[in-house]
């Protein structure tokens, strides 16, 4: 239970009607009170409870003085004042039996003044109003009510505090990971497994000499062809052509770079009993047969293609091949003028 105290100046709960005059002193609530000295006028005021009580100043010209009051309207009960020796603080005017709780509006009237005193004299004054509420608790069990709401709602703040700051960590760290989870990192290859895997560039510069070393045939072993270092030459005055021929050669493959393919000569020929003008020419059938002579060609073009791409590449040569079995001059002063063709074996039509 609680009473709440209604001040007369309390102007959102107090409604003053008629001519009122506000006074007051230090020994009163608020040191505020109101008066009237007009018969008629009338305060209102709202309150919240089961009672309610009136508060007041009175003095020695206050005896006699009529008042009602009344609570929703029912019928007024009058009240007749005490004079007082002096002016006389915090009386009681009149209290309210037990009304039923909730909101109710209590009207006090003034019936009669003492006419009998002088001008502002011969009146009460009011000073506050007592509300009982028995639903609001009072006394040490209203404090610890009040404590125990201060405390829970310091405790709710502190909490509130941790759980913000734990929140604010967590997407901290999250936000890192994701950011270090976007970073892509460089992949580094073993240098053991780079060492055994990369290829050695090709160095034009450095390139190994390729060349094609003539063939001649031998008469002697029927139609397969005989290397070089195997094959004996003749001593006679008819292969001064092959020789020559030979110088030529070896002469071009000296002065044109490492890189050049070099032409083949045309085959040795060998000695025979028989003579056509010519010299000791020999008429032995060709040791290959066309086609395998078409594959030669084709493998020694395939070689000059690759070749081509040196830094240095002599004058694309045309093959020639001649159909007869004749002996061409040739001329050894040509220096390092490069052949314009390459001289095929001739065709031979087998015996």
């Amino acid at each position: 239970m609680s009473n709440t105290v209604i001040d007369d100046q309390d102007l959102t709960r107090v409604k003053y009607t008629g001519t009122w005059v506000r006074g007051g002193s230090a020994h009163e609530h608020d040191e505020t009170v109101a008066s009237t000295a007009n018969v008629g006028d009338y305060l209102t005021v709202k309150f919240k409870g089961t009672s309610i009580a009136v508060y007041g100043t009175i003095d020695s010209t206050s005896g006699g003085v009529l008042t009602n009051y009344s609570i929703d309207g029912a019928t007024p009960v009058q009240v007749v004042s005490q004079a007082g020796s002096g002016d006389t603080f915090n009386q009681q005017f009149w209290k309210s039996p037990v009304l039923s709780l909730g909101e109710h509006n209590l009207v006090a009237t003034m019936v009669q003044l003492n006419n009998n005193s002088g001008p502002g004299e011969g009146t009460i004054w009011f000073d506050y109003f007592l509300a009982t509420d028995p639903t609001i608790p009072s006394g040490p069990a209203a404090q610890r009510k009040h404590v125990g709401v201060i405390a829970g709602s310091v405790v709710a703040g502190v909490v509130a505090l941790l759980v913000a700051a734990l929140a604010f960590i967590f997407l901290r760290r999250r936000r890192r990971k994701e950011k270090e989870a976007a970073h892509v990192q460089p992949i580094y290859w073993p240098k053991n497994e780079i060492d055994s895997e990369s290829a050695s560039p090709f160095n034009v510069g450095h390139s190994t000499a390729r060349t094609v070393e003539p063939f001649f045939l031998d008469s002697h072993h029927g139609h397969h062809p005989s290397s070089p270092s195997t094959t004996s030459s003749p001593t006679s005055d008819s292969d001064a052509v092959p020789r020559k021929s030979a110088l030529l050669h070896e002469t071009r493959r000296q002065t044109v770079s490492t890189t050049v393919i070099h032409p083949m000569p045309p085959p040795s020929l060998t000695t025979s009993s028989t003579s056509n003008g010519l010299g000791n020419v020999g008429s032995s059938p060709l040791a290959e047969s066309p086609r395998n002579t078409a594959r030669k060609h084709q493998q020694m073009a395939g070689v000059h293609e690759r070749d081509a791409s040196n830094s240095y590449a002599p004058p694309a040569l045309q093959p020639l091949q001649h159909v007869d079995s004749g002996v061409r001059s040739i001329n050894v002063e040509t220096g390092n003028i490069l052949p314009s063709s390459i001289e095929l074996p001739p065709v031979y039509s087998p015996v």
